[in-house]
């Protein structure tokens, strides 16, 4: 299977750029850890975003009988799911010497069409603590 991800990183300040680092999400089927995907560390400027074109190739997987009735009913729907967990951190610069730092947590799901490998459209956004 091999799935494209794309991870847009957004900065909806004015005033500051920013700072990414230590990306790292987890794309999973049913619980089983199917690919990895990471970034080095990067900037996105003030009001702007950047977007990570992930290509994602999983080897073929051995299911336990709840995930192939999982996959049974995925086919049946034309529809199978997975999850994108993972954070990600953010610094801003503040003034001359200070800076803010949050850590984001991402945890979605995507849903695909099984007879054509299409995304069914869905919105997922990070929360930052």
């Amino acid at each position: 299977m091999q799935v494209n991800i794309v991870v847009r990183s957004e900065n909806d300040n004015l005033k500051a750029h920013a700072r990414f680092w230590d990306l790292k999400l987890t794309l999973e089927f049913e619980g089983t850890e199917i690919a990895r995907l990471m970034a080095d560390p990067y900037d996105v400027k003030k009001n702007s975003s950047v977007d990570f074109n992930f290509v994602a190739t999983a080897e073929p997987l051995s299911l336990s009988p709840r995930q192939m009735q999982e996959v049974e009913i995925f086919l049946n729907e034309d529809r199978v799911r997975l999850d994108l967990k993972g954070s990600v951190k953010t610094r801003w610069r503040v003034g001359l010497f200070g800076s803010v730092n949050f850590l984001s947590h991402l945890n979605c799901q995507l849903y695909f069409h099984v007879s054509d490998g299409s995304y069914v459209p869905s919105r997922c956004t990070s929360k930052a603590k």
